[in-house]
């Protein structure tokens, strides 16, 4: 029944509605939590990774001693700010290890959920084997009504020529009467190849006449309505809202694509701050 088949769309409409909302909101809490954690870890690195020795100590006095000039080593100070930044870059390759491992979580959990909800909707009308056949049908059609057409206007010569035939009267005029019978005979013998014409096409479609062909032809237009109906029906319940899998997998790209752009930006304003306060 379509009433009963329209409440049950509906029903289970809502029902997709609400867990995929629960699922996208799921994926943007969550990212959220791991960019203000990335934020977080951030801050604090750098200042783990400051000397310690910054108290102000008594000036303790020492004997003078010989300054001996020691050779300047360019290396040993590139080894140095080496070994300091070394920290700093642990604490970050473990901050986009973190982001990226809950990215592909939440991924998961994703897709599976739009597997899930993608088995429970209704499968999509299918064309019966007459409607399939229809497009193909319609081709005939049209041949057979281009021929019709052309039969047409040979009868509505015809016609004029009788009735051209049927004014031409008088002693004078038998010539004149001879030449449109001829005319008009010649039109019929046209006219009567024209029809066996129409029986010619569609027996080169395997039909046996034309009516055997119409007849067809009536039933697959009519199965092809109802069809081209049902996938009307369909669309307008499920067409924006049923779930596509791609497009979540591009919003889940493009969310991820947010992140690391953002922790790339804070990462590098935490180096700036680090080489400004060195």
């Amino acid at each position: 029944k379509p009433e009963l088949f329209g409440e049950i769309v509906r029903a289970a409409i809502l029902l997709l509605e609400c867990l995929i909302i629960k699922a996208i909101q799921k994926v943007m809490d969550i990212a959220e939590k791991v960019i203000e954690k990335a934020a977080d870890i951030i801050k604090v690195a750098p200042k783990e990774t400051e000397n310690p020795i910054h108290t102000k100590d008594e000036p303790v006095v020492q004997p003078e001693r010989k300054k001996i000039p020691f050779p300047a080593n360019a290396q040993r100070k590139m080894d140095m700010q080496n070994k300091e930044e070394l920290p700093q870059q642990k604490n970050i390759a473990t901050v986009k290890k973190s982001i990226i491992r809950q990215i592909k979580v939440e991924q998961k959990s994703v897709l599976a959920e739009t597997k899930r909800l993608e088995t429970e909707r209704p499968p999509q009308p299918k064309p019966s084997v007459l409607a399939s056949k229809y497009p193909s049908l319609r081709e005939i059609d049209s041949r057979l009504k281009e021929q019709n057409r052309a039969i047409f206007e040979r009868e509505k010569k015809r016609d004029r020529l009788k009735k051209e035939l049927s004014e031409c009267t008088g002693i004078f005029k038998s010539g004149r009467r001879k030449e449109l019978q001829q005319e008009i005979n010649s039109v019929d013998n046209q006219i009567s190849n024209m029809k066996k014409r129409l029986s010619s096409i569609v027996r080169e479609y395997k039909f046996d006449s034309v009516q055997a062909f119409y007849k067809e032809f009536d039933a697959a237009k009519k199965e092809n309505l109802e069809y081209q109906a049902a996938r009307a029906e369909y669309d307008k319940i499920y067409g924006e809202k049923a779930v596509d899998t791609m497009s979540v997998r591009e919003k889940l790209r493009q969310k991820e694509k947010i992140v690391k752009e953002r922790e790339a930006g804070r990462v590098h304003q935490a180096r700036q701050k680090d080489k400004g306060a060195r």
